[in-house]
């Protein structure tokens, strides 16, 4: 009997340490979440290219994004404050854990893997 008590909290340790680590401060996002978020910014009619798109996990139920974008010709400064402050309110309304979205507007050439 004590060898299989010992054997459930070395499986609950395993587990609880595997999930730890899916959570650790300072990682990126699951691959599925990303991809999801460029999605989300490609979908945007004002974006014409997703050049980065970088995260971090800021603690539990917080996660930093940070995106270079390359907006579509002839937008104005005024419209690009408007798009933008849009943008992360989507994004914080989909994503609640996204509290932290830099969007940094650039004319970069679009990044493989994107």
């Amino acid at each position: 009997m004590a060898g299989s008590a010992a054997d459930r909290r070395t499986r609950l340790a395993f587990r609880l340490g595997r999930d730890a680590r899916d959570q650790l401060i300072g990682e990126a996002v699951d691959p599925e979440l990303r991809r999801e978020l460029v999605g989300s910014l490609m979908r945007q009619s004002e974006i014409d290219n997703v050049a980065e798109l970088l995260t971090m996990r800021l603690g539990m139920d917080s996660v930093l994004v940070a995106a270079r974008i390359d907006l579509a010709p002839g937008i104005d400064s005024e419209r690009i404050e408007e798009v933008s402050m849009r943008i992360r309110e989507a994004m914080a309304g989909r994503w609640p854990q996204a509290d932290q979205v830099f969007l940094d507007v650039t004319n970069a050439p679009p990044r493989a893997g994107l």
